[in-house]
């Protein structure tokens, strides 16, 4: 097993998964590459399929190996946009994501949506500007390893305010449903106690929108790009990586492109696997890990 442990791997990425054991990552943070968009200059490549239908097939196998590696406890989030087939977006992301419900038991947990305010913009003048992509959280078990805790954020000011403020009866029986009055206002003071006294910010849930710029590649060292135009940002794979892997778990990133997931993997203390077809791309992924390596020993 160590062969594959922190390591960039190119070639296919069905004959490599195939290779690798049972049950063996703890989480999986991909983008594969979408049909009909973009010709990354790789012989045997993904996406430049003649029908929706062949391009779906080959996800499948694929997606199929990544459930047989993946542990009883692990999660994938699969980020995967879409096309139009003519004037008709394709839905090749939600076609997929079907099938891989219906046909390998895969467990849909939540759509989340990555909303880019700097996207970019379109000259279209009979439909609306695209401007967020889907990331599909799935599991295998309904029991997974999940920390909600590492990526909770701390509620507004202007919330808690509104919480002390907001105390009535009806309030209470619309908004905070099993509190009574009592309890309610000792919940107001443990807060306040928290928040001006102890200097403790309360934390909630994130949601699943998320609002994250997409990565600029022309703000990105010409090294670090190598004519790679979908780079994922790290701030959209960190809280992936917190939530979906614990300390020294392992993730994969099995269309790795330039390795920004196995490079946020390496500063989160995670170990990663990264496949890649493209040589060009696997060395730059290289070269960006060694960098955090380096950094580490220094």
């Amino acid at each position: 097993m160590e062969k594959w442990i922190n390591q960039i791997i190119c070639g296919d990425v069905l004959e490599i998964l195939k290779q690798m054991p049972d049950n063996f990552v703890d989480c999986i943070i991909t983008s594969p590459p979408y049909w009909g968009l973009r010709d990354y200059g790789a012989n045997g490549q993904i996406g430049l399929e003649k029908t929706l239908e062949e391009y779906l097939s080959r996800l499948l196998k694929i997606t199929n190996e990544l459930k047989r590696v993946l542990k009883p406890s692990g999660v994938m989030f699969w980020n995967h946009g879409d096309c139009y087939n003519g004037k008709c977006l394709a839905l090749q992301n939600f076609r997929l994501i079907i099938r891989m419900i219906d046909e390998q038991g895969w467990i849909l947990r939540n759509i989340i949506i990555w909303y880019k305010p700097n996207h970019m913009p379109e000259p279209v003048k009979d439909r609306f500007t695209r401007s967020y992509e889907p990331v599909f959280m799935l599991v295998k078990s309904q029991k997974y390893w999940f920390d909600l805790d590492s990526v909770r954020i701390p509620y507004k000011m202007s919330s808690i305010e509104r919480l002390f403020r907001n105390n009535s009866q009806e309030n209470i029986r619309d908004n905070y449903a099993g509190y009574t009055k009592e309890n309610f206002q000792k919940l107001q003071e443990k807060i306040k106690t928290m928040v001006f006294k102890e200097n403790i910010i309360p934390m909630k849930n994130p949601e699943d929108f998320w609002v994250i710029p997409a990565a600029s590649a022309e703000k990105l060292a010409r090294e670090e790009r190598e004519g790679h135009f979908a780079i994922f940002p790290e701030r959209l794979v960190e809280p992936m990586i917190r939530c979906g892997c614990p300390k020294d778990g392992i993730v994969l990133d099995p269309f790795c492109g330039t390795g920004t997931t196995c490079v946020v993997a390496k500063k989160l203390g995670r170990n990663f696997i990264g496949i890649e077809l493209n040589p060009a791309f696997v060395e730059v992924a290289r070269k960006r890990v060694r960098k955090i390596i380096q950094a580490e020993i220094f």
